[in-house]
């Protein structure tokens, strides 16, 4: 009789453990202390829904963002453009206003849409007497013909340089169906922005720029896939190229992309001289990471939300039939008993 009972309260306990792992919630990674605050803008309730993604996500790694909706046209964007007083804006770009591969009304010094403030100062070079950025662009815009090779070539030389040393913005996502507009965040590349815009050397790097450091530790950081997936659905795709997604040819195919990788995000918050911003093991890629080393390992990985629930069924039907077969065992065992007493 102890053995049974015994038995029962094992199973009860099981039970009870299984439902609390069905009722639990998924446990929210723990945010840390924000190191500093940043002003995010977005432009309409979609973007508004991708900063408080965002803000979560960047609160994981210490950075607080102060959400702010700004009503921009783009028949107006002197005031917006002259003023940039935001760290990060998520701007949606029409195919109408963009009229070269360069995007150069997007990313050149004097473009009237150059919302991340890049000027030829940032990367200027002595032997081209401008900006390498600047230089890419007008030099491609200068090409004939149009289609050329050598300009194409140029182009996804342009992109790559774009993304991985200036790193302007961050690319979103587009309608799988209608990919005729670029959506971006924009990062703020001013030096009165004292953490993006910063370009005193990195502590463990020198020879880049805390800024960019910065901004690279974000693009990291931002895990595009739970937006996506939270905010958009399957109709929407995430883009990795500065330039539309309609002008197929003209995308770089090995171009700069930022996954979601926050061992990344703490290598470049290490370089810039923040020092390791979380306790546990720390294996990073290196001082300066290449994309290429972070993306390749980096897996995809899907969680579904209702993966414990599952785990909890399964544990019940195993429960239940464990509990069947020991009833089953018990009155075999109670009929032989009462037959041999006769």
């Amino acid at each position: 009789m102890f053995n049974r009972n015994k038995k029962a309260v094992i199973l009860i306990c099981l039970v009870i453990i299984s439902l609390n792992l069905i009722s639990k919630e998924v446990p929210k990674a723990k945010s840390v202390d924000p190191f500093f605050s940043l002003v995010a803008r977005g432009t309409n309730t979609r973007h508004m829904d991708y900063l408080n993604l965002i803000k979560q996500q960047l609160e994981k790694i210490g950075i607080h963002l102060k959400l702010e909706f700004y009503n921009f046209t783009y028949s107006n964007p002197s005031e917006f453009v002259a003023l940039r007083n935001f760290d990060l804006q998520i701007v949606e770009f029409p195919w109408n206003i963009i009229d070269d591969p360069f995007h150069s009304l997007i990313y050149t010094e004097n473009a009237s849409l150059n919302l991340a403030g890049y000027d030829t100062s940032l990367d200027w070079d002595e032997g081209l007497g401008t900006g390498i950025n600047e230089w890419y662009i007008q030099t491609g815009l200068q090409m004939t013909p149009n289609n050329s090779q050598e300009r194409l070539n140029l182009c996804w030389d342009w992109q790559h340089y774009l993304m991985d040393d200036i790193l302007p913005c961050l690319p979103l996502f587009a309608h799988k169906n209608d990919s005729s507009s670029l959506e971006l965040l924009v990062f703020n590349l001013r030096e009165v922005r004292p953490i993006l815009g910063n370009r005193s050397p990195c502590v463990g790097y020198p020879a880049k720029s805390m800024g960019l450091g910065w901004r690279k530790a974000i693009s990291y950081a931002i895990n595009r896939e739970e937006i996506k997936r939270v905010a958009l659905g399957d109709d929407y795709e995430i883009i990795h190229h500065p330039i539309n997604p309609t002008n197929k040819s003209w995308l770089n195919p090995n171009g700069v992309k930022y996954c979601h990788d926050l061992t990344a995000t703490r290598d470049f918050m290490d370089t810039v001289g923040l020092g390791c911003w979380a306790p546990g093991p720390y294996i990073g890629y290196g001082r300066w990471p290449r994309w290429e080393d972070v993306c390749a390992k980096n897996l995809t990985t899907i969680k579904s939300p209702g993966f414990e629930v599952l785990c909890a069924v399964i544990v019940l039907i195993i429960l239940s039939q464990v509990f069947l077969i020991n009833r089953l065992k018990t009155l075999k065992e109670k009929k032989a008993n009462d037959k041999g007493g006769i």
